[in-house]
């Protein structure tokens, strides 16, 4: 696993005084989003993203913490990951209403 001396982007954030200017924000949105495709693509289920499992490093994001994870093609309705970041749609099943 290669090094990386940023933080996670939850803290980067917290420590901005003057947030993020648009094109920052554009080139992180575009890199998570394009890390998801890629791990979508890979059958490959985070399951509990968040901006604390974001590393963020001279404008460089990368996808942390993979505990959660599984490798799968199939819809899932496990209950899992961080309470205040899990999905709607895992919300609204009937289940755990």
């Amino acid at each position: 696993m290669e090094p990386f001396l940023g933080k996670d982007l939850y803290a980067a954030i917290k420590n901005q005084k003057i947030g993020f200017g648009e094109n920052e924000v554009k080139g992180i949105i575009k890199q998570v989003v394009s890390a998801v495709e890629y791990m979508h693509k890979e059958n490959i289920m985070h399951r509990d993203l968040k901006p604390e499992n974001i590393l963020y490093c001279d404008n460089i994001v990368k996808i942390c913490d993979f505990g959660w994870s599984i490798y799968s093609s199939d819809l899932r309705k496990t209950l899992c990951g961080t309470p205040l970041y899990t999905s709607p749609e895992m919300l609204k099943q009937e289940s755990y209403n």
